[in-house]
């Protein structure tokens, strides 16, 4: 994710917004959206963004392996949490 540095003009509006927001440029065009957020939300971004690694993610859409679908990964994902526990693995 890039930063952006807001101007102390930005800012000041910016401070004020309470909600997600569209940001239009003088002439009213789209230029994008914000979202404030609180301490707590900016913190779990930011250890989100740490997380991801980018080579990996490159390597996984480069890969020639078949993606799995969603019922195959929760049907792995069952059999996890149930192994070895006698619940039925529905």
């Amino acid at each position: 994710m890039i930063r952006v540095i807001a101007d102390p003009e930005v800012e000041s509006t910016l401070v004020g917004v309470m909600e997600p927001a569209e940001i239009r440029g003088s002439s009213g065009e789209l230029l994008g959206y914000f979202c404030p957020a609180s301490p707590e939300t900016a913190r779990a971004y930011a250890a989100a963004s740490a997380a991801l690694n980018t080579r990996e993610i490159g390597h996984r859409k480069a890969s020639a392996e078949e993606p799995l679908t969603t019922a195959a990964v929760l049907a792995h994902l069952r059999s996890l949490t149930y192994a070895g526990a006698g619940k039925p693995e529905a």
